[in-house]
C-alpha cells in the first residue's frame, strides 16, 4: 500500500492495542467462552432437576466508575462482563434469566493507559517468537550439520538434524534420537511415497539416506519407538495413528506457518517430507537460512492477549466450583476475578512515566525483547540486522536489562498477527519519489535499501553510482543507477529521543544513550527557552503526544480561557474541551496546560489547542540556552562536577514546580473512641500551630516549613481504672476527670517545604453499602506546590551525555569574563570530552554562538548530496564566525591564529589568561535527581542485630556508607584518626560509641580506647563453629620483668 507523503502525517502504532483490546471483548471472549463453559451444567445436588445453559452470545458489557473516594485526580472507569445464564426447571418448565458478573477490569483508553487509583497505568509490550520451523547450521568436526527446528504451541520442539558425513538424518527429541526415515516407515509411508513427493527423488544423497536407514536393526527401533509412543503422543497431540499416514493429525491451529508450502489445517506426515527437502536446499545453498531470532519469527503480544491468556485460566478454574456456588433460590451476582489486583501485581504493566510529555511517549513505545521459553538463546541483548528501521539501534536500558528492554523506531506500523513494517521511499535514477511503501523484514531484504543519496565513487566505463547499501540481511556495495532501491531515512532507524541529539553522528553511541536518557529525565521548568540549535523533530513530538489538546473537528472559537474551550464545528454543534489545571503527575511534577488559541480564530481538524509545561509554540523546549566556559576555575579542574554563576539562580533559570499529596483518615471505633482534629493540641506554642485555621487543618496558600503541622488528629480514650481513688481525688479538686490524649498529628518532613495549594474534604457515609472504608467518617487531601531553586547538589545534563554536580555557585565578579564582559553561566570541565567521544556538544557550542550572536535559530543538515557534505560544519562554523567580525564589529569573535576559541581575563585579578579557551552557547536542563529529596543526615540511629552496624537507606534512617575507596582515600592523606573515629566509634564498636555518647553528653567519665568491633567479634564465632580458638597474649620481657607495648588494640 502506498501514501503520499504530503498526507502521511505519522503513525501511532500504538492505536493497535486499543484496537485489539476491545476487538478481544466483542468477538474473542466470547468464542473463548463458548470453548470452555459446557452447553449444559449438570447438577448432582438436590437441584437436580433444574437445567443451566449459559448464553455467550448475548454477553453484555456496562461501564462504572468507581467511587470518588478513591479518585485522586481522575475518574478509575471499570468494565464490568456479565454473562446471562438461563434456569429452566425440567417438571415445571419454569424459565427465568440471571446475570452472572464473571470479570471487572479498568477501561483501556485510546491513548495506550487506563486509571488505576487515580494514576496512569501502561502496558509494555513483548515479543514472542512465533510458532513454526526454524533452520539452523552448526559446525561438528569441521563439517556443517543442518537441522530444523519445529516449534509448538505448547512449548514443546523437536529437532530433524541431517547429518551428511554420518549418511543419516534422524529426529531428536530432548533426549530421544531415532532415525526419520524409520520414523516415516513406522506412520505408514514407504519409499515410493517418499520418492513420489519429494524434489529430490532423482538425487543421490535422498537415496543414500533410506539406504543407511534400511541397514539399520529395524526391531530394535521399532521397539524404541513402540516404548515412547505415549510420550510421542503427548508431544505432537496425536489424535489416531495408524498405516493411513493421513491420520497422524496435530490439533488445529498448533503451528504457525512462516517458511514453505505448508497445510495450514492438519499437520500431514507429508510435511516432515517437505521439511526433508528444505533440509536438502539449504545444505545444496538454494535458500538462505531465516534464523529464530529474524523479526517476522516474532509477533507483539498486545494486551488483548494478555487478558485472553490469564482470562483462559481463571475460566477453566471457575467451570468446575460453579454448580454448587449458584444457589438457585437466592441468586446473587457473582464475580469470577477482580483483574484490577492482577495488573497491580503484573511487571508488564507499569506507572506511566510522567516526568514530561517527553517521557511519557517514549514509555509508550518501549517493547520488552525477552522471551523465557528461549533461555539458551544467547544472543537475545544483540543487534540483529533485521531490527533496522524497526528497533532502535541505541535506545535500551542499562543495567542488569540492556538489550532486552528496547524500543520502537521512530514511524513504524504495527501489522496483522503483530509483525512491524517500516515505510521506504521508492528511488529511481538517483530520485526520490512522493510516494512511501510499507515493507516488513523479509520485503526488506529483496531489495535494495539505502540511506542516503551519496555516492561512493562514479564507474566512468559504466557511467554506474557505487551506494553502500542493505541487502539479503548484510551491508553491501552495489551499482544502482537504473536498479529500483527504496530509501530509509537516517532519521528513521533512530526513535525520538536520538531525533533530538543535533550533532549525534559526532558522539560515541554510549553517550548517546545517556543524552537520549537524561531528556526525557529533565524536569519541566517556569523560564524555559527555545534552543538555538535545533533538530526539526521537537514539533512532531508534539503531535505524537497525548498530554496536548488537539481540535477534533474544524471550527471557530467562541470562548477560550484557562479552564475551557469552547469551538463551534461547521455543523454548529458546541464542543467544550477541558484543560488540566495544576494536576500532579506520577513523578510528583505539575501538569498545567495553558490555551493557545484566541476568541474568533478559526481551528482546523488536529491543530494543538494547548500548550502545558514543556511546551513553546507548539515546540518542544524543557531546558534553557547558558554560556559554557570550558576550561578550569581558579587554576583547579573538577572533573565531572559543574559550576554555576550567581545569574543563573537569581534568574531562576532552572526553578521548576512539584507537587505533593497527603491523604489521611479520621477514624471512629464507637461513639466514646473517635478521632478528630482541633486547634487545642497538648504541649505545642503558639508558633507552631500559627498556620492552622479553628479546625485544626491549615489554610489554603499558607507557606510551610520543616516541622509545621498539617493537620491536627487527636484520639481521647478512657483510661484504666487502676487507681480509681486518684481519680476521684483529682475530679474533687478540679472538676474534671483523667483522659488519655493521643496525637497523631502530620508535620512535614525535610525537604518537603512549599504552599499549600488545594484541600479536599469529603465526608463518608457510614451507612452506605461502600465498605472500603471501614471505621471512617472523614477523609482529608492537602495539595502542596513546591518550588524547588537551583542548589548545590543539583543534576545538570547537556543532550550529549554530559552531565554533572553543580558543586559551587560563583559570585559574577570572581568568574573569568570574555573581551565584552560577558562572563560564562556555568563552568564544565574539558577533560572528560575526549575520553568519553562526545564531541558534539563541542559542535553546539560553537553553532549556539553563532546563533546568539545572529539572533536566529540554526537547523544543521546532514542529507546534503553535494559535495561539501563532508565539509559541511566546517564551512559553516568558519564563515559565520569571520563574517561575524564584519556585521558585529568585533574582532575578537574570530580569531584567525586560534578559530572557535577566545581569550578571557581572570575575574578576580583582571589578568589574562595565557592559553585560550573555548566559549558557547548550549542547552542545558536540570534533571530529577535534585539534592532535596535525597539530603539525608544521621547522629545516632537503629543499628543491625548481628553486626551492629547502622541501617543503610534514608528511609530506615541509616548512615552513610564508607567504603573501600574512601577508606584508600583517607589512608593516602595519612588521616588515621580520623579513620580510627569512622571505623570504630561511628560504626559497630559498641563499647566505644557508648563511651564517647557519655563523654560528649555527661562528662561523667573519660574518653577511653576503642575496643574490638561487633564484626570482628562475629569472625571469631564463625571460627569457634570451624573449632578453631583465636587468642591474644601479652609479651613480657624476662629481663628487665616488663611488659612490651603492643601495637594491636584489643
Amino acid at each position: 500500500m502506498a501514501f503520499k507523503i504530503k498526507t502521511f502525517l505519522s503513525i501511532k502504532s500504538h492505536k493497535i492495542f486499543y484496537t485489539d483490546f476491545y476487538f478481544f471483548l466483542k468477538k474473542k471472549l466470547i468464542i473463548l467462552i463458548k470453548n470452555i463453559f459446557p452447553e449444559y451444567f449438570n447438577f448432582n445436588n438436590k437441584y437436580k432437576n433444574w437445567n443451566l445453559i449459559c448464553l455467550p452470545d448475548f454477553l453484555y458489557f456496562k461501564v462504572n466508575n468507581t467511587h470518588f473516594l478513591d479518585n485522586v485526580q481522575y475518574i478509575n472507569s471499570l468494565i464490568k462482563i456479565f454473562l446471562p445464564l438461563k434456569f429452566q426447571n425440567l417438571k415445571t418448565n419454569q424459565i427465568f434469566f440471571k446475570n452472572l458478573l464473571i470479570f471487572e477490569l479498568p477501561k483501556y483508553n485510546s491513548h495506550n493507559y487506563c486509571y488505576l487509583n487515580g494514576l496512569k497505568k501502561i502496558f509494555i509490550s513483548k515479543y514472542f517468537t512465533s510458532n513454526g520451523i526454524f533452520f539452523h547450521k552448526y559446525l561438528k568436526r569441521k563439517y556443517d550439520i543442518y537441522y530444523a527446528k519445529i516449534l509448538l504451541t505448547n512449548s514443546n520442539f523437536f529437532n530433524i538434524v541431517l547429518d551428511l558425513k554420518l549418511k543419516q538424518i534422524y529426529l531428536s527429541i530432548k533426549n530421544l534420537k531415532f532415525n526419520f526415515i524409520l520414523f516415516l516407515y513406522y506412520l505408514g509411508i514407504n519409499n515410493k511415497d517418499i520418492l513420489k513427493y519429494s524434489r529430490y527423488k532423482k538425487s543421490k544423497i535422498l537415496k543414500l539416506l533410506i539406504f543407511t536407514a534400511l541397514q539399520t536393526n529395524l526391531i530394535n527401533n521399532k521397539k524404541f519407538i513402540l516404548k515412547n509412543l505415549n510420550y510421542l503422543k503427548s508431544i505432537f497431540k496425536v489424535t489416531n495413528l495408524n498405516k493411513n499416514y493421513k491420520h497422524f493429525i496435530i490439533n488445529k491451529n498448533k503451528l504457525n506457518y512462516n517458511y514453505g508450502n505448508f497445510n495450514k489445517n492438519n499437520f500431514l506426515t507429508i510435511d516432515f517430507i517437505f521439511i526433508l527437502d528444505l533440509l536438502l536446499d539449504l545444505q545444496s545453498k538454494k535458500l538462505c537460512f531465516k534464523n529464530i531470532d529474524h523479526l517476522d519469527n516474532k509477533h507483539i503480544n498486545t494486551i488483548g492477549n494478555y487478558f485472553q491468556h490469564n482470562f483462559k485460566f481463571y475460566l477453566k478454574k471457575f467451570i468446575s466450583i460453579i454448580p454448587n456456588l449458584i444457589k438457585l433460590k437466592k441468586f446473587s451476582l457473582l464475580k469470577v476475578y477482580n483483574f484490577k489486583e492482577l495488573l497491580i501485581l503484573n511487571p508488564l504493566i507499569q506507572y506511566l512515566e510522567q516526568i514530561n510529555s517527553f517521557s511519557e511517549l517514549t514509555h509508550k513505545y518501549k517493547l520488552n525483547n525477552y522471551n523465557s521459553s528461549l533461555k539458551g538463546i544467547l544472543n537475545l541483548r544483540e543487534i540483529c540486522l533485521n531490527q533496522i528501521g524497526k528497533l532502535c539501534l541505541i535506545d535500551t536500558t542499562e543495567g542488569i536489562n540492556c538489550g532486552l528492554i528496547v524500543n520502537f523506531a521512530k514511524h513504524i506500523r504495527i501489522y496483522k498477527k503483530g509483525i512491524i513494517q517500516i515505510y521506504v521511499s521508492p528511488v529511481f535514477k538517483n530520485k526520490t519519489k512522493e510516494f512511501i511503501n510499507f515493507k516488513t523484514s523479509l520485503d526488506q531484504e529483496l531489495y535494495l535499501i539505502q540511506f542516503n543519496n551519496i555516492n561512493l565513487r562514479k564507474n566512468k566505463l559504466f557511467n554506474e553510482n557505487i551506494k553502500v547499501v542493505y541487502n539479503k540481511n548484510n551491508f553491501r556495495i552495489k551499482f544502482i543507477s537504473n536498479k529500483k532501491s527504496f530509501l530509509l531515512k537516517f532519521a528513521d532507524l533512530f526513535s525520538f529521543t536520538e531525533n533530538l541529539i543535533p550533532f549525534i553522528k559526532y558522539n560515541d553511541p554510549a553517550r548517546c544513550l545517556m543524552g537520549a536518557k537524561m531528556q526525557s529525565q529533565s524536569v519541566p521548568l517556569l523560564n524555559k527557552k527555545k534552543s538555538f540549535v535545533v533538530t526539526g523533530y521537537e514539533k512532531e513530538i508534539i503531535t505524537k503526544s497525548d498530554i496536548t489538546i488537539k481540535a477534533l473537528q474544524e471550527g471557530i472559537v467562541l470562548n477560550a480561557s484557562s479552564l475551557k474551550i469552547h469551538i463551534k464545528d461547521l455543523f454548529n454543534r458546541e464542543i467544550v474541551y477541558y484543560l488540566s489545571k495544576y494536576k500532579k503527575s506520577n513523578q510528583n511534577t505539575l501538569i498545567h496546560q495553558k490555551p493557545l488559541v484566541w476568541n474568533g480564530e478559526r481551528v482546523f481538524t488536529n491543530q494543538l489547542l494547548t500548550q502545558h509545561q514543556d511546551i513553546i509554540d507548539s515546540e518542544f523546549a524543557i531546558g534553557n540556552n547558558l554560556l559554557i566556559y570550558y576550561g578550569n576555575f581558579c587554576g583547579y579542574d573538577f572533573e565531572d562536577a559543574v559550576i554555576g554563576s550567581k545569574r543563573v539562580l537569581y534568574q531562576q533559570l532552572f526553578s521548576s514546580l512539584h507537587m505533593d499529596i497527603y491523604e489521611f483518615n479520621f477514624g471512629y471505633n464507637n461513639e466514646n473512641d473517635i478521632e478528630f482534629s482541633t486547634l487545642e493540641i497538648p504541649k505545642q506554642s503558639y508558633y507552631i500551630k500559627k498556620s492552622l485555621d479553628s479546625l485544626g487543618i491549615v489554610k489554603e496558600g499558607e507557606k510551610i516549613l520543616t516541622g509545621n503541622i498539617l493537620l491536627t488528629k487527636i484520639k481521647v480514650t478512657k483510661p484504666n481504672y487502676t487507681y480509681k481513688s486518684i481519680f476521684k481525688l483529682i475530679y474533687s479538686i478540679f472538676g474534671k476527670t483523667i483522659r488519655n490524649i493521643k496525637d497523631n498529628s502530620l508535620y512535614i518532613q525535610t525537604g518537603k517545604n512549599g504552599r499549600v495549594s488545594k484541600i479536599e474534604l469529603f465526608l463518608i457515609n457510614t451507612n452506605s453499602h461502600y465498605k472500603t472504608y471501614n471505621n471512617s467518617y472523614l477523609k482529608c487531601r492537602i495539595f502542596i506546590c513546591k518550588q524547588r531553586f537551583l542548589t548545590v547538589g543539583d543534576k545538570l545534563c547537556g543532550r550529549y551525555g554530559n552531565k554533572g554536580i553543580l558543586s559551587y555557585i560563583a559570585e559574577n565578579a570572581d568568574l573569568p569574563f570574555l573581551q565584552n564582559s560577558f562572563y560564562p553561566d556555568i563552568i564544565v570541565g574539558a577533560l572528560g570530552i575526549p575520553s568519553r567521544m562526545n564531541l558534539g556538544q563541542l559542535f553546539e557550542a560553537l553553532v549556539g554562538k553563532i546563533g546568539f550572536s545572529y539572533n536566529i535559530r540554526i537547523l544543521p543538515s546532514f542529507t546534503s548530496s553535494s559535495n561539501a557534505y563532508f565539509n559541511y560544519l566546517k564551512i559553516l562554523i568558519y564563515n559565520f564566525l569571520m563574517f561575524n567580525n564584519l556585521k558585529k564589529g568585533f574582532n575578537w569573535l574570530y580569531n584567525f591564529n586560534l578559530p572557535g576559541k577566545f581569550l578571557i581575563r581572570d575575574g578576580r585579578t583582571g589578568i589574562k589568561l595565557k592559553s585560550s579557551v573555548l566559549c558557547g552557547v548550549s542547552r542545558y536542563s536540570k534533571l530529577i535527581h535534585m539534592i532535596k529529596d535525597k539530603l539525608h543526615f544521621r547522629t545516632t540511629g537503629p543499628y543491625t542485630e548481628i553486626l551492629q552496624q547502622p541501617l543503610k537507606g534514608k528511609k530506615n534512617l541509616g548512615g552513610q556508607r564508607f567504603g573501600e575507596m574512601e577508606i584508600w582515600a583517607l589512608e593516602a592523606f595519612g588521616a588515621s584518626y580520623n579513620l580510627k573515629e569512622i571505623l570504630n566509634y561511628k560504626s559497630d564498636d559498641c563499647f566505644a560509641r557508648n563511651n564517647l555518647k557519655d563523654y560528649l553528653l555527661f562528662r561523667n567519665s573519660e574518653l577511653q580506647n576503642s575496643t574490638i568491633t561487633e564484626s570482628f567479634r562475629v569472625i571469631l564465632k564463625e571460627f569457634n563453629g570451624l573449632i578453631l580458638n583465636l587468642e591474644l597474649f601479652l609479651i613480657t620481657d624476662d629481663l628487665e620483668e616488663n611488659y612490651l607495648n603492643l601495637t594491636i588494640n584489643y
